[in-house]
C-alpha cells in the first residue's frame, strides 16, 4: 500500500496467556501484519493490523506438542477484502446515495492521494 498514506496501528493480543497443552505461561513469538483501507469523507489512512503470535516455552522445550497461537483481529465485512468499514460505507453511499459511478469513486480516490502528497510536501 502506498507509503504516503497515515497510518495507525491497531495491535491484537491474547487475553488469556496459559498454554491449554501444559498449563504454562504463553510467550510473545512473533506477529502477523495486514492493512486495511480506512476512508474518512476527503481524507484517506491505512490500519495495520497487528497480530501477535503466542507459544509456550515449556512446551517448547520439552518437546511437547506446542503450537503457535495467533491473536484474532475483528471480523472483516468482507473477508480477505483491504476494505475497512469506513471504506465500504463511502464506496456505498456514493453509490446509492450520491449516484456516483463506481469509475468517479475512483478518480476521487486518486485526487485524494495527490491531495494528501501536496499537503505533506507543503508542511
Amino acid at each position: 500500500m502506498a507509503e504516503h498514506f497515515e497510518r495507525e496501528e491497531v495491535e491484537h493480543t491474547l487475553t488469556e496467556l496459559t498454554c491449554q497443552c501444559c498449563g504454562e505461561q504463553l510467550h510473545q513469538c512473533g506477529s502477523e501484519d495486514s492493512e486495511q483501507v480506512k476512508i474518512i469523507p476527503a481524507k484517506v489512512s491505512v490500519i495495520k493490523h497487528k497480530q501477535f503470535k503466542y507459544a509456550c516455552r515449556h512446551c517448547e522445550h520439552e518437546q511437547l506438542t506446542s503450537k503457535i497461537i495467533t491473536a484474532p483481529k475483528p471480523k472483516q465485512p468482507i473477508p480477505g477484502s483491504i476494505a475497512s468499514p469506513e471504506a465500504l460505507a463511502a464506496v456505498v453511499t456514493g453509490k446509492y446515495c450520491d449516484a456516483l459511478p463506481p469509475y468517479r469513486f475512483i478518480v476521487s480516490l486518486k485526487y485524494w492521494a495527490v491531495a494528501a502528497l501536496n499537503y505533506r510536501a507543503e508542511h
